[in-house]
């Protein structure tokens, strides 16, 4: 079953889910880099207060976000360029989002926390 070959039209369908992968990660990583840059535009002028630390502590995990949705799309990619380890390369892609998906849910709920405290303005007054 590990020399399985994917056909063309099966391997298009990985090329573009690898692609709108890749995409999706770059555009959440830059979100994060812009909000890194709000963080860290206000820090000197503010220091190291709950105004500065929830932009830069949301970048950061926007960034985090997009690599990890990023990086199992080069394992997709494997599967198209690859000859008779398909299979092997499609699990490693899954394992890898898989566990990536874990991280990224973290993140979400760490960036609802971040988001609902701007909005209540805690620790800003």
């Amino acid at each position: 079953m590990n020399s399985y070959e994917f056909t063309p039209q099966e391997n298009r369908t990985f090329s573009d889910l690898s692609t709108r992968m890749w995409r999706v990660g770059l555009l959440v990583g830059l979100v994060g880099l812009l909000r890194l840059g709000q963080g860290l535009t206000q820090l000197p002028s503010t220091g190291l207060t709950t105004l500065t630390l929830i932009p830069l502590l949301h970048g950061l995990s926007l960034v985090a976000m997009g690599v990890t949705i990023y990086r199992p799309a080069d394992n997709l990619r494997q599967v198209v360029s690859s000859q008779s380890n398909d299979v092997d390369a499609v699990m490693a892609a899954m394992r890898e989002l898989r566990g990536g998906l874990g991280v990224v849910l973290g993140l979400v709920i760490i960036n609802v926390i971040l988001l609902v405290a701007e909005i209540l303005g805690w620790g800003m007054r």
